[in-house]
């Protein structure tokens, strides 16, 4: 029995001695130094993403010092339904991504997180998701400490491309460096005063 590559045997199906069934997988075999990333990304997602695509790859595995990327390979031309642990579906699309640098964390069966460049652009200010405050008609603001930090200042944002975590700030009277509330309550008014306490 021959396999066609080269690589290390992760799964053994069969017990010395054993008959096997003609269509049954014997052994499975992987190259641990060509691995890929297989992802279900919903059908809203997957129309931004095309071959060639950079990757950012993170994990609970994988140490903040190790800067592993890696490139869309492909994506499916047939969308299926993934089902959740809450017991309702979606309808997503299959996309393989390419690891660019492996390194020991990498390893077969992990959970990783893929940040995909959809769209390549630099020197922007971005926003976190969880500073915004969206009003009935759809317009965002946020709130902005004082240049004393001693009062908060309600101002009006506009979006551009957003991620999961953060979005492109593309116009509005917040600059860089500025102080930002995090998690903005219903109840909070423009002009109102602050106080700003030290953790320790």
């Amino acid at each position: 029995m021959f396999a066609p590559m080269d690589g290390v045997v992760s799964q053994v199906n069969v017990a010395v001695g054993s008959l096997t069934p003609s269509n049954q997988t014997v052994f499975t075999v992987l190259n641990p130094d060509k691995l890929e990333v297989k992802l279900k990304i919903n059908e809203y997602n997957a129309k931004m993403v095309k071959p060639g695509q950079v990757v950012d790859i993170t994990g609970d595995s994988i140490p903040e010092t190790d800067k592993i990327t890696g490139k869309v390979v492909s994506v499916s031309p047939v969308a299926s339904t993934n089902n959740n642990n809450s017991g309702s579906s979606e309808t997503v699309i299959e996309v393989i991504v390419s690891i660019d640098n492996i390194t020991e964390s990498i390893k077969p069966g992990i959970t990783v997180n893929c940040d995909i460049k959809t769209v390549d652009k630099k020197s922007i200010l971005t926003l976190q998701l969880n500073m915004l405050i969206p009003d009935k008609d759809g317009i965002n603001y946020v709130y902005v400490l004082s240049k004393d930090k001693k009062t908060m200042l309600k101002k009006k944002v506009e979006l551009g491309i957003a991620s999961d975590m953060k979005v492109e700030l593309a116009s509005g009277d917040v600059k860089e460096g500025d102080f930002v509330v995090m998690d903005p309550k219903a109840t909070y008014k423009d002009g109102a005063k602050i106080k700003i306490s030290e953790k320790q």
